[in-house]
């Protein structure tokens, strides 16, 4: 719809795969190395890791490329889209800093496609770990992201829509029915 902030902490192995993709809301009507309906994911570039975040709204599908996040430790990635905020309006902040925005138009395309929190397929494969998997029906301000970005969520925040904290669970916290299960070759550590 008009809004929406997706956050994760991550800690890539070195050398994951390129095309590393964290969290994606897929949408069959995507081109397959294009973002889906919404997509946290990291990228390699010049010798360095970097994230980046894409979604699908109903004027296309728009990536912003992002700042440098280091492999082998934990970074928090999030992004941000408000329909209705005009200029820079799809940001993505790396560890609690602006790294990049852009100015998008359209409301967003999630389209009934799976969440998928990890690798899509094997040629976009994430390798590391993932956690505290944040999914809201609203674009959080900086200030209210970095107020929460250290520490677990009681599942019942105002917009919260999912939340996955992966403490040996993939239940939903919020109660609203968005359990995972596990898929690949995943575990709890």
């Amino acid at each position: 719809s008009d809004q929406i902030t997706l956050e994760a902490w991550i800690k890539p192995d070195p050398g994951t795969e390129r095309n590393s993709r964290i969290v994606t809301k897929e949408d069959v009507q995507s081109y397959i190395y294009g973002p889906k309906a919404y997509q946290l994911a990291t990228h390699d570039y010049a010798n360095g890791r970097y994230a980046n975040t894409g979604i699908r709204t109903t004027t296309g599908e728009y990536v912003n490329w992002g700042g440098e996040i280091k492999e082998g430790e934990w970074n928090h990635i999030a992004m941000t889209y408000n329909s209705l905020a005009g200029e820079n309006n799809f940001i993505l902040y790396v560890n609690g800093q602006l790294s990049t925005s852009m100015t998008v138009t359209g409301e967003l395309v999630a389209g009934d496609g799976e969440l998928i929190i990890g690798p899509v397929r094997e040629v976009e494969g994430f390798n590391g770990l993932i956690d505290e998997v944040r999914i809201w029906d609203r674009a959080l301000p900086l200030d209210m992201i970095l107020s929460r970005m250290y520490r677990e969520l009681d599942g019942d925040e105002l917009g919260l829509m999912a939340y996955y904290n992966f403490n040996n669970t993939t239940k939903d916290i919020t109660g609203l029915g968005n359990d995972g299960i596990l898929a690949y070759r995943e575990e709890f550590v």
